[in-house]
């Protein structure tokens, strides 16, 4: 609030940042953001602000690695998977289940199709994970459970 002002820190910083983080804004400190958020100074905002397009698209706006990323033109992230997906073999992906255990040491998944029942296994040379890191210790028992402060969060 002190860099960009209320009306921008309810009507755009809280939002997002529970979107990307997962969790409150009230919950979280400085140090969970660290480098990511830009903090520009009055006067260097006011500076960009006068500036011509041309200008600005030299201009330095003191955001180091963060200063511009790439985001898939349709789609948002997810479609960075599907396109993933289409080039792979349609066998190795299996959509509207959940997965029951993973057997690290045998290489092998068992999961449930959506509204049934029926628990089917499939074998994996390597396992990309994509869940949260608390469901996959759990599903996989190569160790203890850990507490992770937001554990329960709202998973995207």
């Amino acid at each position: 609030m002190k860099h960009f002002g209320p009306t921008i820190l309810d009507v755009f910083f809280k939002p997002y940042t529970k979107k990307v983080w997962t969790v409150e804004p009230s919950k979280m400190s400085p140090n969970w953001v660290g480098t990511r958020v830009a903090k520009l100074p009055q006067e260097k905002l006011e500076e960009l602000c006068a500036m011509s397009q041309e200008e600005l698209s030299t201009a330095d706006f003191g955001w180091g690695p963060n200063s511009c990323f790439t985001f898939p033109k349709y789609g948002g992230t997810g479609n960075v998977w599907n396109s993933m997906a289409k080039k792979l073999p349609e066998n190795w992906f299996k959509y509207s289940t959940k997965v029951v255990g993973i057997d690290a040491t045998a290489k092998c998944i068992r999961y449930r199709v959506e509204g049934s029942n029926d628990v089917h296994e499939m074998n994996y040379d390597v396992l990309l994970n994509a869940a949260p890191i608390d469901i996959l210790v759990r599903e996989t028992k190569l160790c203890p459970e850990i507490n992770v402060a937001y554990n329960k969060a709202s998973y995207t």
